[in-house]
């Protein structure tokens, strides 16, 4: 079985709890906080959002549903 161990990344881009790869790139499920304090909850591969997350944007939107690489994709839910 493969064995998950939670961290914490902090850098000039973001700061991010979770999981991460071999390299500390976030990879599987976590949070991260932007430098602009919007933020991202859900799946990530190699540092980037990709999968089913909730972005929720300073200006108070939110965005639930599949991203990849950080961009939206596919089908959501938007609420602004």
């Amino acid at each position: 079985t493969k064995e998950f161990h939670t961290v914490t990344v902090d850098n000039i881009h973001y700061k991010y709890w979770g999981t991460v790869n071999k390299f500390n790139k976030p990879d599987g499920i976590g949070r991260m906080v932007f430098a602009d304090n919007s933020i991202h909850e859900g799946a990530f591969k190699n540092g980037e959002p990709t999968g089913f997350g909730r972005r929720c944007d300073i200006n108070g939107s939110v965005f639930s549903g599949t991203f990849d690489q950080g961009i939206r994709s596919g089908k959501g839910t938007f609420i602004d």
